[in-house]
């Protein structure tokens, strides 16, 4: 899906060179480019481990939970509503074949006989009942891809979402002598289709990345984040058209040097390489998956976001 506002023309005509009179102030961007508070996401995260470590759990169940999304990232935003905990079961994983050859294929069923008696569906289900008894029923409910904890006084609204390792295998001879690219793996509900994510690898080249760019990148996505929720209050964007993960990984694929200057100059730098690149080849923060594809991002809804953008620091 394209859209009309993509045109490789557009970016030099709505933004003159030779003045940045049109563009709303240096310090607005300056205070758009600002963290978010830290330490309610802390707390909300900490209070869900503690419910989950206090469980008397078999000694087969092995698991960790860690911050995923905006606060793990640092480019969370004053006013962001909610946090994304993740608590992965790594007492077992959801293996991916389809890259190895036939005999390695054979090679790994041989070696793996039986199945998991302890799965993703049981663990959910037991996490959801922890959570419910620690934070009460009223306040836990099942959402299509995580756990929803209700916000109350000194905690975050909490998207807990329950998953399993996912093993994408490019090599097999044994278990211990085995190339894989490692990432979490849940089942969406209704459809229960398998959904793989990458955040260690997300995490990773987001800070090689903002190291790169003297932590230019994380504060220059947190202005564009900033604009996402000032179009959307003024009815400019529906909400679910450009999610902040769907951004940042928009913003990756910008080279590191378009990430200077003062930030009149990068909103005319960065929104010029984004729409006359080859956007067929940008990939996700993870570097595994391509931005626009099926069962990501589409080139329509950025397209949608940008122009709404323009309106926001046009003045």
């Amino acid at each position: 899906m394209n859209n009309g506002f993509l045109k490789n023309s557009a970016v030099p005509s709505l933004f003159p060179r030779r003045t940045n009179a049109t563009m709303v102030s240096e310090s607005q961007f300056i205070t758009w480019s600002n963290p978010g508070a830290q330490e309610t996401a802390k707390r909300t995260h900490e209070s869900i481990r503690n419910a989950i470590d206090s469980q008397n759990w078999r000694s087969d169940i092995k698991y960790s939970i860690y911050l995923q999304g905006s606060y793990k990232n640092s480019t969370n935003i004053r006013g962001d509503s909610d946090v994304d905990v993740v608590v992965e079961l790594e007492s077992t994983f959801l293996p991916d074949l389809s890259l190895l050859s036939s005999n390695e294929q054979i090679l790994y069923r041989l070696s793996n006989s039986g199945s998991a008696t302890y799965t993703w569906q049981d663990f959910r289900r037991d996490i959801f009942a922890v959570l419910s008894s620690h934070f009460g029923i009223r306040n836990v409910t099942y959402g299509n891809k995580s756990i929803k904890i209700a916000r109350s006084l000194g905690r975050l609204h909490a998207d807990v979402v329950v998953v399993l390792q996912s093993k994408k295998f490019l090599s097999f001879q044994a278990h211990q002598n085995s190339i894989t690219t490692d990432g979490i793996a849940f089942c969406r509900q209704p459809d229960s289709k398998w959904v793989i994510n990458y955040p260690k690898q997300h995490f990773d080249n987001g800070c090689a990345k903002n190291l790169r760019t003297n932590g230019d990148y994380k504060k220059t996505v947190r202005v564009f984040k900033n604009i996402r929720c000032r179009a959307i209050d003024l009815r400019l964007l529906d909400s679910k058209v450009a999610p902040s993960y769907f951004i940042e990984c928009l913003l990756w694929n910008v080279p590191d040097y378009l990430f200077s200057g003062t930030y009149q100059e990068r909103m005319i730098g960065i929104l010029d390489f984004i729409l006359k690149a080859d956007r067929s080849r940008f990939f996700c923060q993870n570097n595994l998956h391509l931005l626009f594809s099926w069962d990501q991002w589409d080139e329509g809804s950025m397209g949608a976001y940008l122009g709404a953008l323009l309106k926001v620091i046009k003045n």
